[in-house]
């Protein structure tokens, strides 16, 4: 296990390597207000952002960030609110924790993840596409010729 450093995340996130990270593992004494954070990468208007996830008890709350506000976050929640964050990289994976004294400590492991889906809309995986003709819906009345489908047959 080697020793904690907060230039080895920053340096990732400069590098565009994050493909996803997930922050858990709440402190106890700390106010808790969100139960895990995930940050993945993603294209929004040709610009590269981070988008972050706060998942509470019955709802999840997402943030667009940049390269700047995603380190500046990571830094701040990383031990002082959450005792371990597992980062998925290019490279490789990187698990931190933190004990009760915050003190860091990083394991490198080898890569499980080798795709970055940056799409931050993505398509909706229907049984039947849209779009695309289908005889049998066409015959029920739910999608017309082009293969449209009817707003009151949704």
């Amino acid at each position: 296990m080697a020793e904690f450093k907060w230039r080895e995340i920053e340096a990732i996130i400069d590098e565009n390597a994050l493909i996803f990270a997930v922050l858990s593992n709440v402190k106890k004494g700390v106010e808790r207000t969100y139960n895990k954070t995930d940050i993945k990468p993603v294209i929004i208007k040709n610009e590269l952002q981070y988008q972050v996830s706060y998942y509470y008890d019955q709802k999840v709350i997402h943030e667009n960030l940049n390269q700047e506000d995603t380190k500046k976050l990571l830094e701040r929640l990383l031990g002082a609110y959450f005792k371990q964050g597992q980062l998925y990289t290019k490279a490789s994976d990187l698990q931190i924790l933190f004990n009760k004294k915050s003190e860091g400590a990083c394991i490198k492991k080898p890569p499980t993840r080798f795709q970055v889906d940056l799409s931050h809309n993505r398509q909706k995986n229907y049984l039947i596409p849209e779009g695309q003709p289908c005889d049998f819906m066409q015959h029920l009345g739910v999608m017309d010729a082009e293969g449209k489908v009817f707003k009151k047959m949704y």
